[in-house]
Formats: C-alpha cells, structure tokens, sequence
C-alpha cells in the first residue's frame, strides 16, 4: 500500500526533521511506498526525494491554493498551511483505490505480532482523538483514504471549506470539516494505527503519532525547560501539552527514546 504524506513549502524545519524520520522508519519496518505531496518544487523536498528515493507529487490545489492567497499576510500561515494538502491526495493517486495518509510528524513501527486488520472505509477510517474509547470525534492524523470516493467527494468537501476557514481555524482546521461532513459516515481506524505517546506503551502499535507535543517538546518537558507553546486552536497550548505529557510520562519518555533511535 502506499504511504502519503503532505508539507507546504511554509513548513519549518522542524516539520521536516519529523518529515524525514517518518520515511526512515517507514522504510525501514514497513512495506509502505512513501509518496509526497507538496505545493511547489522545494529544496528542502527536492533533497529529500534524492537520499530516500521517494515518489513526490508538485501540486496546490484549489483548498491550499485560496488558504494561503487569502492569508498570504497573516503570521498564522505558517506550520498551518500544508494541512490543507491533505485533500488533495485522492486527486494525484492514480492507480490505488485505497492509500494511506499520515501527517509528517508520526513514526512508522515493525510491531512483528501479526496483521491487524483495516477495515475497508467508504471514504475513509480514523482513530480518535485524545481518548482510544471515544469515538465521537476523530484525529485526522492518520487516515486510510477510499481515493475513488473522496475522489468523487472532493467538490462538497471544497465548497464547505473555502468559504469557513476562518471558523476552522477555532476547530482545527480541515481535521474539523472532515468531522463535520462525515459525520456518521466514516470508518474506525483501528488505534494502533495512530496511537498517541500518552495512550501508554503498546508493543501492537504501528504508527507512533506525535499529535499534541511534538518530540522536542516531550525532551524540553523532561527538561524543565517546556515553558511556552504555540497551538492553532484557542487554548492554553502549554497546560496542555503538560497535561497531555503528565497523562502517561512514561511511555512518552519510551516513545521518544524510539523517535531519537531513529535518526541516529
């Protein structure tokens, strides 16, 4: 199956860092193909694709392409813009009914306990949020994408966005219009396949995804030296990424002990 990812010529070097160690470990303990869509011929990408051999896709579209005409002035354009690439992979697959999306800052993991099954979406599967019992609202981090229909699906999606991303910068986005507008219409990712550092250590776990603190962050917690956050929704961004860190220290100490495995 193929791995996409998504990063906007707008990303930070961190984003990148995350970027990379997501194809190492995908290369490494799978056999996803990893594909990369980006908006525009990029260095940084172009430097990428030549040292890890990946499949990179140039392309904006018509979501990412308004977003960032319309906040082209606006500091919050940063680290927030690529999200916004996330729809447009059903249209530059063309041959895969089904792929795989993940943001760039998951790690890939061999957990060698046997297959566990993907249920096959209607337009897509995901895991939850913050708590692997709630299924009420879901992470778009990672999301086994039916490509034909949401494919077919990507006009109604566009519609609802373009003209609501100042709503959606209160409610995370696109991860809040996919909520939204398949509301009873998507599938359950089993949570291994996007589980968060806090939900404990699990040996079954096949995508480690860094949603909330990112690793630095997670080291500059451990450090004492996690003092200030900046997050795209309207809430104290460092109470929580404390709070979300303090949940489980533990296996976020163990799963960053993995990530930094990684780029060594």
């Amino acid at each position: 199956m193929k791995w996409y990812a998504a990063i906007s010529s707008f990303s930070s070097l961190e984003y990148l860092n995350m970027l990379e160690t997501a194809i190492v470990t995908c290369t490494k303990n799978t056999k996803f193909k990893p594909n990369l869509v980006c908006d525009k011929k990029w260095d940084p990408v172009e430097k990428l694709k030549d040292k890890y051999g990946i499949n990179v896709i140039y392309h904006n579209g018509e979501i990412f392409s308004t977003f960032v005409s319309k906040y082209k002035d606006d500091s919050r354009l940063t680290g927030i813009a690529g999200t916004y690439l996330r729809a447009e992979v059903p249209l530059v697959e063309e041959s895969d009914d089904f792929v795989l999306y993940t943001d760039a800052d998951v790690i890939f993991n061999n957990p060698n306990i046997g297959k566990i099954p993907i249920p096959v979406p209607e337009y897509f599967a995901a895991a939850p949020e913050f708590d692997t019992n709630n299924w009420s609202y879901f992470n778009a981090g990672c999301m086994l994408m039916n490509v034909k229909n949401l494919k077919k699906d990507y006009r109604r999606f566009a519609d609802y966005v373009i003209p609501n991303f100042e709503h959606l910068f209160n409610h995370a986005h696109d991860q809040g219009a996919y909520n939204y507008l398949y509301s009873g219409l998507w599938t359950r990712l089993p949570p291994e396949y996007n589980w968060k550092p806090n939900w404990g250590i699990n040996e079954k776990a096949v995508i480690i995804h860094f949603h909330g603190p990112k690793p630095k962050d997670i080291q500059n917690y451990f450090n004492n030296t996690l003092t200030h956050v900046k997050v795209d929704v309207p809430v104290d961004g460092l109470a929580l990424y404390r709070n979300m860190i303090k949940r489980n220290p533990a296996s976020c100490e163990y799963y960053l002990k993995k990530y930094n495995e990684a780029r060594t």
